[in-house]
C-alpha cells in the first residue's frame, strides 16, 4: 500500500479552478498552531473573498 504524508499534496488546483473555486494553499507545521503572520494571511484571504467578492470560505486540513 502507499504512503501519504500528512502534507502531501493530493488533489490539482486546476480541479478546483474550472469550477470556479480559488485555492489558496496555507501550509501550517504539523501539531502546531498557525504564526501571527499565518493568520493574518489566512484572515486576509477571508476578507477578501468574503466582503471582496461576496464568497465563501472553506478550509480543509489534510491531517484532519
Amino acid at each position: 500500500s502507499a504512503v501519504v504524508r500528512l502534507n502531501e499534496k493530493l488533489y490539482v488546483d486546476e480541479d478546483f479552478f474550472r469550477h470556479g473555486i480559488r485555492v489558496y494553499p496555507m501550509e501550517i507545521e504539523d501539531n502546531s498552531i498557525p504564526t501571527e503572520d499565518e493568520l493574518c494571511d489566512f484572515l486576509m484571504v477571508c476578507d477578501l473573498e468574503i466582503n471582496g467578492r461576496g464568497g465563501a470560505v472553506a478550509v480543509h486540513c489534510r491531517s484532519g
